[in-house]
């Protein structure tokens, strides 16, 4: 994840995150805040539920955490979830610039043709 700003994220763009830090395999919690962006205190708070909830599991022998095919899955749903929420703002942007340029068109006809 690259970080955007500093707004407040949802508590599924943070799990995300995490399991994406955690894609591949071997994350240290370390790495997990370092990419994720979160203070020990915060990744603590969503470890054991990810762990739980069977999308992230962790080695005993590695001390490291890997996300699993149900966590990979989440990834993969968010990551379409937000290209849609992405491509439907870039309409939205692209509606209103043509609303704008057409009322400016509007307006320079009325000036030529009272």
């Amino acid at each position: 994840m690259i970080k955007r700003d500093m707004r407040y994220r949802s508590r599924i763009e943070i799990i995300s995150s995490i399991l994406q830090a955690a894609n591949g395999g071997g994350a240290t919690k370390i790495r997990m805040m370092y990419n994720a962006f979160l203070s020990h205190s915060q990744l603590k708070e969503y470890l054991m539920p990810l762990v739980e909830s069977n999308m992230l599991e962790f080695d005993l022998d590695t001390q490291t955490y890997k996300a699993t095919e149900k966590g990979l899955g989440f990834i993969e749903l968010n990551n379409r979830l937000e290209a849609l929420i992405n491509a439907e703002e870039q309409q939205q942007l692209q509606l209103e610039r043509f609303k704008e340029k057409r009322e400016a068109l509007l307006m320079f006809n009325n000036l030529l043709c009272p």
